[in-house]
């Protein structure tokens, strides 16, 4: 008779261990599943914000090689057109100066800017066009 009442005892603790135990391995499956949804989230708004400042940026610079000219030291900070008013850019030029361009070529430097979260991100492109006849 002893026995059983020991047992019956020792039961009812183990199965309070049991059971904390059980929520205490769900707790920190949960922990690590939310936080895996939330770093995705993360990932896919700055794939999309990314994408679209490429996107920007790849228009910005059609514009400018569609003219073919462009002058030496510009820096001109604009902010995109709606629904784009996230984005900013910068446009940068200088001559280029070496023998065989005899001073006709300038560097173009396109930055596209845009926030996300506490951080200022950017994306650049650069080329070259030649200086406007005279």
């Amino acid at each position: 008779m002893f026995k059983y009442l020991k047992a019956k005892l020792s039961k009812k603790g183990s199965l309070l261990v049991e059971a904390l135990l059980t929520i205490s391995i769900l707790s920190i499956g949960l922990t690590v599943v939310i936080r895996s949804l939330v770093s995705s989230l993360k990932a896919t708004a700055y794939s999309a914000d990314y994408s679209m400042a490429v996107i920007l940026l790849g228009n910005e610079m059609s514009d400018l090689r569609q003219k073919g000219f462009i002058k030496d030291s510009i820096d001109i900070e604009d902010i995109f057109p709606e629904p784009y008013e996230k984005f900013f850019y910068r446009l940068e030029t200088k001559k280029v100066v070496s023998e065989s361009t005899s001073g006709l070529l300038n560097e173009v430097k396109l930055t596209v800017f845009w926030r996300s979260g506490p951080k200022e991100r950017s994306i650049s492109a650069v080329t070259y066009l030649l200086q406007p006849p005279a």
